[in-house]
């Protein structure tokens, strides 16, 4: 019996110590090193870290504005792009601005190129011609002559200058002699002269184109047809304020550019020109491609009916 009660007394023992070891262990746990943790664990680890944090707060973190609600003890996500709208980001409002600006710059550049004006604004036509050249003949009686702008007078202004001519001195010297010069003066000086806003003045030049040999000879019975008085026509042509429109129409010439008989230009941009062949002609040579082509440039909205829709 002794014997048995010593045995059970050894086994509670040790049993108590077996506890009591336990209870240490848990009290002091054993620490491990990183190192000894494989890399895999350790990824393991991070991903299990991301993949817990609160998705409403991942969420809130990528699309609003605030970074109140970011974790700290969180890595940021780089492909999270923090303060931003999950409307339109304020720099693309700013580039579609921008580009809406340029748009219009390109418009306005486009129009001003193409020889359109302001509404409002009526459309200049300049004719560069020689009295006595032929180009002009066809440019002013078979193709863009007074009877072509007439319809379009409310919108259009009309004007002539002079090229293949230059100052020498007092006098001109002119492309095909000194006829052309007189012929030039006469031709401006009727345009001076006239104040009937229905251009007269380019009858007296068609007139005179039409038997352009007999330039200036034929100022007289031009202007006979197309009611001047001649006598103020070679008044005009002979005296100072011929000379002085004479001058200021060749310098116009070469401010514009313009070199050759006939160029045509609609608001100082050249529209066509012929000089033995057409060239430049980019909406075309005839008189209703003439005609629709000031109507593209004008502007308002009381335009002739003459313009097509």
């Amino acid at each position: 019996m002794a014997g048995s009660s010593t045995i059970r007394a050894l086994v509670v023992v040790f049993l108590i110590g077996m506890g009591l070891i336990a209870l240490a262990g848990m009290a002091n746990p054993p620490s491990y090193n990183d190192a000894h943790v494989p890399a895999s664990a350790t990824q393991r680890v991070n991903v299990q870290r991301v993949v817990s944090k609160p998705l409403h707060r991942m969420a809130t973190n990528r699309f609003t504005s605030s970074s109140s609600d970011e974790d700290p003890n969180q890595p940021h996500d780089p492909n999270f792009p923090k303060n931003t709208d999950i409307g339109l980001p304020e720099k693309e409002g700013k580039e579609e601005e921008e580009e809406e600006e340029e748009e219009k710059e390109g418009e306005q550049q486009q129009m001003e190129s193409s020889g359109a004006v302001k509404e409002g604004e009526k459309v200049l036509i300049d004719y560069f011609v020689m009295s006595k050249c032929p180009d002009a003949e066809l440019c002013e009686v078979n193709l863009w002559g007074p009877d072509v702008l007439r319809p379009l007078q409310s919108i259009i202004k009309v004007d002539m200058n002079y090229v293949g001519a230059t100052q020498s001195g007092a006098g001109f010297e002119c492309m095909h002699g000194p006829g052309e010069c007189k012929g030039n003066l006469q031709q401006l000086c009727a345009h001076h002269l006239d104040d009937s806003n229905e251009l007269k003045w380019f009858d007296f030049v068609v007139c005179q184109s039409a038997t352009r040999s007999q330039v200036p000879n034929n100022a007289h019975s031009c202007a006979t047809q197309t009611g001047f008085n001649y006598d103020d026509i070679e008044s005009c042509a002979n005296g100072p304020v011929g000379s002085s429109l004479l001058s200021a129409s060749i310098a116009h010439a070469r401010k514009q550019g313009a070199k050759k008989s006939c160029t045509l230009q609609l608001n100082g941009v050249t529209w066509c020109i012929h000089d033995g062949y057409f060239k430049e002609c980019n909406e075309g040579t005839s008189a209703d491609d003439l005609t629709q082509a000031i109507c593209k440039r004008y502007q308002g909205t009381d335009k002739p009916t003459v313009c097509k829709s």
